[in-house]
């Protein structure tokens, strides 16, 4: 499969560097193996969809994904073949790391993860056709095409029996800490691979939709999302002051990806050795107390 991947980032063992971020406690070590293979596969879709895949072979692929079945995989091109049935295979597969009464949480995964292609697909349409979404538009394929996937039902799912089916309903409505989490990553995100988004040929950004909507220069849109993303964390505050019936635990994890999403950080993630150090730190270099 690999060499039929040369164009996309190998991100394996900074995958397992954010798994951390999120959930660093021994009992979620379950959590972030799951994560970590599913975030590395999702880094090699990203890649497809952005800077290789044709019109095409994208939309193939995203009818595949809309099948979720090996038998799809006679569609698509030979390039995407080993890597479609690794992807829906490794998620299948969580099934049998969970105990029997998680099971269900896959379903939740799988669809979310449609829905993310869904996006992936509407952003190559608008670039394909040379359209210019609003800044509304943008983001909200953007946000919510990656808030249900990314930042909560991967993260959950290896997590044990604090993750009840009622609380996977009302996270994955996209309840408010949900999507200032992702504004949060995703706004930082922009404004840390903005330079190279843009040199890969991509359609507009959410930042760049911004910019032309409201006619600014990158320096004053870079000031606009900074306060969008001050915004942001307001309403991840409010969130947690407020009571409900979901558990503070399934709530860290949000908010450590938010702080997860610092501009160094998320270079970092695009030019992995910006990270080398930090995971050096972290997991290599002896500490004394």
């Amino acid at each position: 499969m690999l060499e039929h991947l040369t164009y996309a980032r190998d991100r394996l063992i900074e995958s397992y560097f954010f798994a951390v971020a999120l959930y660093f406690e021994p009992h979620n070590s379950r959590a972030r193996i799951m994560v970590t293979k599913y975030w590395t596969m999702l880094t090699v879709l990203d890649d497809t969809f952005d800077v290789y895949g044709t019109y095409e072979e994208c939309k193939l692929l995203t009818d595949a994904f809309q099948r979720w079945d090996e038998k799809a995989i006679d569609c698509l091109p030979t390039y995407l073949k080993g890597f479609y049935r690794k992807f829906i295979n490794t998620v299948n597969g969580f099934q049998h790391e969970l105990e029997p009464s998680e099971k269900y949480r896959v379903s939740y995964l799988i669809h979310e993860t449609q829905k993310l292609v869904d996006s992936y697909m509407q952003e190559l349409e608008w670039h394909a056709k040379k359209q210019v979404p609003t800044f509304n538009q943008r983001k909200k394929t953007a946000i919510e095409g990656n808030a249900g996937s990314v930042v909560v039902c991967s993260p959950l799912l290896g997590m044990g029996e604090v993750v009840t089916e009622e609380a996977l309903n009302w996270l994955t409505s996209l309840p408010e800490v949900v999507i200032a989490s992702m504004e949060i990553c995703r706004y930082s995100d922009e404004s840390a691979s903005y330079e190279r988004e843009m040199t890969a040929g991509q359609g507009p950004t959410t930042i760049a939709c911004y910019m032309i909507e409201h006619n600014l220069r990158k320096e004053e849109a870079a000031l606009k999302f900074e306060y969008f993303i001050n915004e942001s964390w307001k309403k991840m505050n409010r969130a947690f002051l407020r009571t409900t019936n979901t558990p503070l635990e399934l709530l860290h994890p949000l908010a450590n990806a938010a702080r997860l999403s610092t501009a160094e950080y998320l270079l970092g993630f695009s030019y992995s050795s910006k990270l080398k150090e930090f995971i050096s730190l972290l997991m290599l270099k002896p500490f004394s107390l």
